[in-house]
């Protein structure tokens, strides 16, 4: 109980704090004797995984409209020295426009910055660690890993199917992890699966551990290239870590206009449903116009 009341006060300080269009934003926060609640604006088309659900595997222009602006997101973390540490499908919101809203920040955390107190979005000097915290989401206890460990050594966060390998081996984050879990996103809105897939979750981190799987045909061969400079087992070496600039001029992003594409309209024309289309004409209306 005291880590699920941890992660919620850990989420309504980062929201209170982080203001960006692919951000949700919480509207308020209140509580009672039992409960606390937190308001959040509507994201009308739900969550990236029910997405992936209704309308399949992903067209390239959509997966590289979604994954910019990820990138645009973490590159604005960057600046505020923050980890996301549970970045996935279920946590990607999308909006009436077919925008992306990232959620869930109860187990985001602050990095120490290691000799660069000024981060950029474009990059850091160094690599900066932080060590894990409790709660793993749909991770039980991994037989080999938790045995003889020091009594302060923290547990992970993460989801199974997009922690990383540093995480698995040594407790540990960097603005590195959130991109291999970008990698785990694309891949997966290409084929509709994950790339890590074992009988059982020992096998499944075993794989993650040695960056084994097998890249699909239907994977163009640019976002081919892309997903395996994202899914290094050393965090240093994945494109993006050491300077977000790199992964912005990745071919897979050709054409695309970072500053500006949290504001833009997808590629290809979604239809609303009936109830969305009504409950739409009721939404407040957004100061910032979507860009044709």
């Amino acid at each position: 109980m005291k880590e699920q009341i941890d992660e919620v006060n850990n989420e309504r300080v980062m929201l209170s704090k982080l203001k960006h269009p692919s951000i949700i934003s919480m509207k308020c926060a209140w509580a009672d004797k039992n409960h606390y609640y937190m308001l959040f604006e509507l994201a009308l088309n739900g969550d990236l995984t029910g997405f992936l659900r209704r309308h399949g595997n992903l067209q390239h222009s959509m997966v590289q409209y979604f994954s910019s602006q990820i990138i645009a997101t973490l590159g604005y973390l960057r600046t505020q020295n923050i980890v996301h540490r549970d970045l996935k499908p279920a946590n990607i919101m999308i909006n009436e426009n077919f925008q992306i809203k990232l959620a869930d920040f109860g187990t985001a955390k602050k990095i120490l910055s290691s000799g660069d107190s000024n981060n950029s979005a474009g990059g850091i000097s160094q690599m900066s660690y932080i060590s894990g915290m409790s709660n793993v989401s749909n991770i039980s206890n991994i037989s080999g890993l938790s045995d003889n460990l020091p009594e302060d050594f923290e547990e992970m966060v993460g989801t199974e199917s997009y922690i990383s390998p540093e995480m698995l081996e040594s407790r540990q984050y960097s603005y590195a992890s959130d991109l291999w879990a970008l990698g785990i996103i694309i891949f997966q809105c290409f084929t509709g699966y994950v790339p890590f897939r074992g009988r059982n979750q020992d096998e499944t981190f075993e794989k993650i551990k040695k960056c084994e799987y097998e890249m699909p045909s239907e994977i163009p061969e640019v976002a081919q290239d892309l997903i395996q400079q994202l899914l290094k087992k050393n965090p240093e070496a994945r494109i993006g870590a050491q300077n977000l600039i790199d992964i912005m001029n990745h071919k897979f992003f050709a054409g695309i206009e970072f500053k500006t594409i949290c504001m833009q309209s997808p590629p290809v024309n979604f239809d609303l449903s009936k109830i969305q289309t009504v409950m739409v004409k009721y939404l407040p209306q957004n100061k910032d116009k979507v860009m044709k």
